[in-house]
């Protein structure tokens, strides 16, 4: 063969190793990436050069990239996870600093509570022709009222008390344990109520409203000893356990040193405080009249609401525990929600200007906000329960829902009440 041809041959042998070069290099850099991405996880740097058996710089190359954009990657997840995990951490914060300082509920339990309400109001209009038949013409008069001034929360209170009342006395009066457990009191005489105008007083059950009563009216309480004549009685009711917590809650508040006490310090978790406010206003009551002694002073402030409206003059004070002859104050007129307070004060026929009244508000309080904040769904369901029995009066007489803990015994009671004959 003549060198020239040589030449030719050596030339196209050449282009085509250089034109198939990067073809080559191409494929064993994809085989490279694939065992890469296997064994991209692999802790330790060399051990993953060794399971590649890749020694040459090119190669090693490839692994730093991907290892090093692998990494950025892991960087940027472990960034977002760790602000989700801030995040979450103060969001549960912010949830325990909520339900420690404030006796309120989140938005979403709002919202809820005002499709529930506006769903009462509803009902309240068509029950108003349902009416039972034991209702006296005054109580169908003062439901109609209600019901037109859209005061449905209330309607359910007034109708519900006046409907069962009889029957849940007579059930009561039935079962001297039941008797001798429920009916004590009742508490407040020196703190009685508020003379509205001529004819109602606003009977005061403690923690019920009757400091924006006293701003409404710019008066002061009177003593049971001081009514005159037989005026009639106007009262709000509010959720039984929420009751019992706002007046564990005044009480520590009015407390010097609450540190003292096993049932104030801010040291002891909510349920210890609870339980230990429980079984102290448990003994106050079951020493009556001993609840005036400085110790018990406070402890009706937890007192069911039922007891303050029982009859004084059924109460025989040389036997405080004679409860045989307990019932309802016979002026008792009007009762409803204390969400509706001001409606039911324009019922009673008190004209004010709600603008210009001040209202004292124990969520804007920051000592009872930071020491006595509450929330119920944190007691515990047997808690919760022991609570709900101690104030289940009130589920007997106003229409609140108890909670779930103990609203079988709550059904099971209501369902012999209306039983009842009397």
């Amino acid at each position: 063969m003549s060198r020239k041809k040589r030449s030719n041959t050596f030339l196209r042998t050449l282009v085509r190793s250089l034109i198939a070069f990067p073809v080559i290099i191409t494929f064993v850099n994809f085989r490279v990436l694939h065992k890469v991405n296997k064994a991209i996880d692999t802790p330790n740097f060399q051990e993953l050069v060794g399971i590649l058996n890749l020694h040459d710089e090119s190669s090693t190359d490839y692994i730093h990239m991907y290892m090093d954009d692998d990494l950025e990657q892991q960087d940027d997840d472990l960034e977002r996870q760790d602000d989700d995990e801030t995040e979450q951490t103060q969001q549960q914060q912010s949830k325990a600093i909520a339900s420690k300082a404030l006796p309120t509920h989140g938005a979403s339990k709002k919202k809820r509570q005002e499709a529930k309400d506006t769903r009462t109001k509803i009902l309240c209009n068509r029950e108003i022709s349902v009416l039972d038949d034991t209702l006296s013409q005054q109580h169908v008069d003062i439901l109609n009222l209600m019901a037109e001034k859209d005061l449905c929360l209330s309607f359910k209170q007034q109708k519900k008390l006046f409907t069962l009342k009889d029957k849940v006395f007579a059930w009561i009066h039935g079962q001297p344990k039941v008797e001798q457990k429920l009916l004590y009191g009742p508490p407040g005489d020196n703190l009685y109520g508020v003379v509205l105008n001529d004819k109602y007083v606003f009977r005061h059950i403690f923690k019920n409203g009757g400091t924006t009563v006293n701003a409404i009216t710019n008066s002061s309480h009177i003593k049971y000893d001081e009514l005159e004549g037989t005026p009639s009685l106007i009262t709000t009711v509010r959720d039984p356990i929420d009751h019992f917590m706002s007046g564990w809650a005044e009480c520590g508040f009015r407390t010097a040193d609450p540190t003292q006490y096993t049932y104030f310090s801010p040291e002891n978790d909510l349920s210890m405080r609870v339980r230990s406010w429980l079984k102290f206003t448990r003994n106050c009551e079951k020493t009556q009249p001993a609840y005036r002694d400085k110790s018990c002073a406070c402890s009706k402030h937890s007192f069911p609401q039922a007891n303050f409206l029982l009859d004084p003059k059924t109460r025989k004070k040389e036997d405080w525990h004679d409860n045989s002859m307990k019932a309802l104050e016979p002026n008792l007129e009007m009762v409803g929600d204390l969400r509706e307070i001001h409606g039911m004060m324009e019922m009673a026929g008190l004209k004010y200007d709600n603008h210009t009244i001040k209202i004292r508000s124990s969520s804007k309080n920051p000592v009872k906000v930071r020491n006595f904040g509450w929330d119920k769904n944190m007691l515990g369901r047997k808690l919760l329960r022991k609570v709900c029995e101690y104030v289940i009066l009130d589920y007997y007489l106003f229409d609140f829902e108890p909670p779930a803990g103990c609203r079988d015994l709550v059904e099971k009671h209501m369902t012999l009440i209306e039983k009842e004959r009397f």
